[in-house]
């Protein structure tokens, strides 16, 4: 299921003609998210609804979005450009997805020592949104295969070893 995932949204990426804005910054010099990483991040975390289950109790729901919301309200970036998803899953692991949408696993809550080295994590994914790795790097990645896009998506998506591997492998193979 997230292989075929993997590489719808690896297509998604890539897509001739899809210009993704690098900077980050509205005309104002405020972070903003462009039309298109909006777009497919609502279409990326639609199948991942379907294909994961996640976690509704409000309880833990509120707190990841209270230390999400803390870390953000030390800078200039607006707290409603970000949606934090609790997965239930207990492999140690979160993602970033353009469009301002952070996934985090069950494992990761329970297996972290502090909510300091939680909040690290969810700080460390908030950066690769602000910071735009994904769409630099699919940028920078256009001679990539098709398939090789796709494992390292994956291989994020999975976490672990499946995941560190599936990464690895993708990037040797480019």
């Amino acid at each position: 299921m997230l292989r075929s995932l993997s590489f719808i949204v690896a297509l998604s990426f890539a897509s001739p003609g899809v210009a993704l804005t690098l900077e980050g910054l509205d005309d104002g010099g405020r972070f903003s998210h462009s039309v298109m990483e909006r777009k497919l991040g609502r279409q990326f975390m639609r199948n991942v609804r379907k294909q994961v289950q996640l976690i509704d109790d409000a309880e833990i729901v509120l707190y990841v979005k209270d230390i999400g919301r803390r870390l953000l309200s030390g800078s200039d970036i607006p707290t409603e450009l970000f949606e934090f998803l609790v997965i239930d899953n207990d492999v140690l692991n979160a993602f970033a997805v353009p469009g301002g949408y952070i996934g985090l696993h069950t494992g990761l809550i329970t297996e972290s020592d502090s909510e300091d080295e939680f909040a690290a994590v969810i700080a460390h994914e908030i950066a690769h949104i602000t910071q735009r790795h994904l769409p630099r790097m699919t940028e920078r990645s256009k001679q990539r295969s098709f398939p090789a896009l796709a494992a390292v998506v994956l291989g994020i998506a999975l976490g672990g070893q499946a995941g560190s591997a599936a990464v690895v492998g993708a990037n040797a193979a480019v």
